[in-house]
């Protein structure tokens, strides 16, 4: 039969060991508080953004507000591709008159969280741009304001820091370009604003 100080050593060392345990709740707070932000979304996503922006190039440069709305799917801890349908009015003025240049793009992007809050996305497709009333490109003897549509290939590079994360909401803020080449020049559409992703 063992010594009764052996059994006290045996049960004090049990009750510290118990005592060293941390507590279950609180060790799943502290986890899903550590969590990365893209880790908290999964399977589809979708996005809307909303700002200024900026048209440089095809006749027409002016400044107005853009609007993009784009769907996508989580592809990996820190990648999410991207359908984006997107378009800015800019205003300038002909004569006395206010028109509105429309600048479209349809694009396939990827986006790459560098940082738990902080991501870049590159994307290509398609751009068409509008230019009501504007100075002809292709006639520089021509000064009566006209209308056409030039398409092209068009390319994306944006920069965006998200600011919070609740629950299926993140809101971020965002800036990035599209410039799309046609076969009078180049032409640049630059926005900023706010951007409210759902997953």
């Amino acid at each position: 039969m063992a010594p009764r100080w052996f059994l006290a050593v045996l049960l004090v060392g049990s009750a510290a060991h118990a005592d060293d345990k941390p507590d279950p709740l609180a060790q799943r707070v502290g986890e899903e508080a550590n969590l990365d932000p893209l880790e908290l979304r999964r399977g589809i996503v979708a996005s809307v953004a909303i700002g200024p922006a900026i048209t440089v190039g095809g006749g027409g440069t002016g400044a107005g507000g853009a609007l993009n709305l784009a769907f996508g799917t989580v592809a990996g801890p820190r990648s999410v591709f991207w359908l984006e349908l997107g378009g800015s009015a800019a205003a300038h003025k002909v004569m006395g008159n206010v028109e509105l240049n429309q600048y479209t793009h349809v694009l396939l992007a990827a986006q790459f969280y560098v940082q738990p809050a902080l991501y870049t996305r590159i994307g290509g497709g398609f751009g068409s741009y509008a230019c009501k009333k504007c100075r002809d490109p292709d006639d520089d003897m021509n000064i009566t304001p006209v209308d056409y549509n030039r398409r092209g290939p068009a390319g994306e590079f944006a920069l965006g820091v998200e600011l919070v994360h609740f629950h299926m909401f993140a809101l971020s803020f965002e800036g990035g370009g599209v410039t799309t080449l046609t076969r009078q020049g180049l032409i640049l559409g630059l926005r900023s604003g706010l951007v409210l992703s759902i997953d």
